[in-house]
Formats: structure tokens, C-alpha cells, sequence
């Protein structure tokens, strides 16, 4: 399983925002697969990339992806069926130059 992340920066231009998506990676601990950035028409960046999971059940999955959000962000909102998938979204990170964060981890089985 994977965690689905989408970072939203408010940097001027993709080098900053990567050196926010480090900063991002860093408190996760975690390696990043498939990072991806690029300008996001409201201004600023939408940086994502994905995180594996190293769950035995959704159970776990659910745990593991909550525990990782609180990481970088506060105050989640969270949205959808949980059966399904967990949907969150936070527009309180703990990280400067984060402004939204959405992440997203869905049950394949």
C-alpha cells in the first residue's frame, strides 16, 4: 500500500519548493517515490509524491497514514467512506512554506 501525498508551497519558484518538499521528506522520514512539482495556477506550487506503507491490513494502513499526516500538519479535515480510503486534507502545516496539505491512502482490497 502507499500514502498519496499533495503538498501545496507557497515558494516563488521550484527550487524553493523543493527545498520545502526536503524539508517535508525529512520529517516524514520517509523516501519518496514518483515526487513531482509544478506551478499551481492559484500561485505558488502543488508538489506530490507518494510514501509506501508498511501495513499488514487497512486497519493498519488507516493508523499509519493518520500518524504520518500529524507529522507535518494539524486540524484535519477528513473526508470519504473509511472503508474505501482515507482522504485528509490540512491547511495548518507544521512546516514553513507549506500552505495545504492532501493526502490519500486507498483500500485495494
Amino acid at each position: 500500500m502507499k500514502i498519496e501525498w499533495v503538498i501545496f508551497t507557497d515558494a516563488k519558484n521550484i527550487k524553493n519548493s523543493e527545498v520545502v518538499l526536503g524539508k517535508v521528506f525529512k520529517k516524514l522520514d520517509a523516501e519518496p517515490v514518483n515526487s513531482h512539482v509544478e506551478p499551481y495556477h492559484k500561485g505558488g506550487h502543488r508538489c506530490s509524491f507518494d510514501t509506501e506503507l508498511n501495513a499488514n491490513n487497512w486497519a493498519d494502513a488507516v493508523f499509519l497514514t493518520i500518524y504520518s499526516s500529524q507529522l507535518i500538519g494539524r486540524g484535519w479535515e477528513i473526508s470519504g467512506s473509511i472503508d474505501e480510503e482515507v482522504n485528509m486534507w490540512s491547511n495548518d502545516s507544521n512546516i514553513s512554506g507549506v500552505t495545504n496539505i492532501q493526502v490519500q491512502c486507498f483500500n485495494h482490497a
